[in-house]
């Protein structure tokens, strides 16, 4: 299971989108690494801090859009329902809804997780001793992205060394991970077998109703629940389901039949022998007793186990849980910002360096993915595309009729920046308001 992180390493995995570096880090290091002069170091900074000022306003203004499409899904509301929704309007709202995080969360340099990935990390063997099972049947929207692979190395003890010394583990994890949850209503579901064709298949789907029922009782079907967390091994995806169904694995099933049999038989024969001594109805009924106490005893230590199991669980994802429902929905829009941030500021900053010579796309992206091996130690897949276009919105580059692109000298950028910044809030303009759209 899922183990509160302590002297833990990590190996890092190569090729992500997603720039592991603060915003600020790069800003500050790009004066110094990019060997800007005096002047141009401070209007360097001057432009970033403008430019990443727009890109906050733009995105605060698709974090309200966020919100008011989320509202009727948000289980945590605490202002006065005044507005009722059609059906008709609630699907559109959550069409909008999950149309705009699949963009937020492209925009933070996030992967999606497909059906198949999923299945084939369910089907791993938790190294931490669960069976665990999902039905993604009692869901109507599943939605699983990560940010940042990596492994994760513990040093434990196994049968291997015969428990002497430990070993070094690799257990691949996600560093972030975001997901989209929204419940099937339980009342919607009927059987759709006949109790007289297959009796235990219908005994069967009677109980997962039941259990569907159980579950709803705890989350309305009618919100779409968002989950952020941390460090999450990739074999325990399931245990950040809701239906989650926890078994014993069978080498414990094995040891505690093995001891209940035990147990129980040693109470039959004890019982016999009692009952054949004597004939007395009051031993007859001590020593029944006697053998439903063992038969007790032992089923409550596989109830124990269960409960064990389960407070294990909600002691872990207590530390691995970073945000919930809206919550989740602001620290999204910050990450994404951020990295938008990253990838423009990097590609202005090497196109700066070039001191006005033209640069073709493929060799500034071959500049910058080396600056951030060489300076940080990280493999990055540079979004060079990305950052240009963000440039090119705000007329901050030059481009030449064979795709040669060049920055505009800093103070003219300065002056466009700040022409920008002023029409965001033009009194009486109604471009002002589409330009604080969330940039595409």
């Amino acid at each position: 299971m899922i183990e509160k992180a302590r002297s833990q390493v990590y190996k890092e995995e190569s090729d992500e989108r997603f720039i592991p570096i603060r915003l600020n880090d790069i800003v500050t290091n790009l004066m110094v690494d990019l060997d800007l002069s005096s002047e141009d170091q401070l209007l360097f900074k001057r432009f970033c801090k403008i430019f990443v000022a727009l890109y906050h306003a733009k995105f605060f203004a698709a974090l309200q859009n966020l919100k008011e499409n989320y509202l009727p899904f948000s289980p945590d509301r605490t202002t006065l329902p005044l507005r009722r929704y059609s059906n008709a309007e609630l699907m559109k709202r959550r069409a909008n809804l999950i149309e705009d995080i699949q963009t937020i969360i492209n925009k933070a340099n996030y992967s999606l997780i497909t059906q198949d990935e999923l299945n084939r990390a369910l089907a791993e063997i938790s190294p931490y001793g669960l069976d665990v099972s999902v039905d993604f049947d009692d869901f109507d929207e599943i939605l699983i992205y990560y940010r940042g692979m990596s492994n994760q190395i513990e040093h434990k003890r196994s049968w291997r060394t015969f428990f002497l010394r430990t070993e070094a583990v690799e257990i691949p994890i996600y560093r972030r991970l975001f997901m989209v949850l929204k419940l099937k209503s339980s009342c919607s579901q009927s059987s759709k077998t006949s109790f007289f064709v297959d009796p235990k298949a219908y005994l069967t789907e009677k109980w997962h109703h039941l259990f569907q029922y159980k579950m709803a009782q705890g989350g309305d079907s009618s919100f779409i629940y968002l989950k952020l967390f941390k460090d999450i091994p990739k074999s325990d995806l399931e245990m950040l389901f809701p239906n989650t169904r926890v078994e014993m694995q069978r080498f414990d099933k094995v040891t505690m039949g093995v001891s209940g049999s035990g147990g129980i038989i040693g109470g039959v024969m004890a019982a016999v022998s009692k009952i054949a001594r004597a004939a007395h109805p009051a031993t007859i009924m001590l020593a029944f007793a006697g053998f439903i106490g063992i038969i007790w005893r032992e089923a409550s230590k596989v109830l124990s186990s269960r409960n064990r199991y389960f407070a294990t669980l909600a002691s872990s994802l207590y530390f691995h849980n970073l945000d919930n429902n809206l919550g989740v929905l602001s620290n999204l829009i910050e990450m994404a910002e951020e990295e938008e941030c990253k990838e423009a500021l990097l590609v202005y900053g090497f196109l700066l360096a070039q001191r006005q010579e033209l640069c073709s796309q493929k060799q500034l992206d071959q500049k910058v993915e080396k600056y951030l091996q060489e300076s940080y130690g990280v493999q990055v897949d540079f979004e060079l595309s990305d950052g240009v276009r963000k440039l090119r919105e705000s007329g901050l580059i030059e481009e030449s009729d064979d795709n040669l692109i060049k920055a505009c000298p800093l103070v003219s950028a300065l002056a466009r920046l700040d022409r920008e910044w002023d029409d965001l809030f033009s009194f009486g303009d109604t471009s002002a308001e589409a330009s604080l759209s969330m940039p595409v």
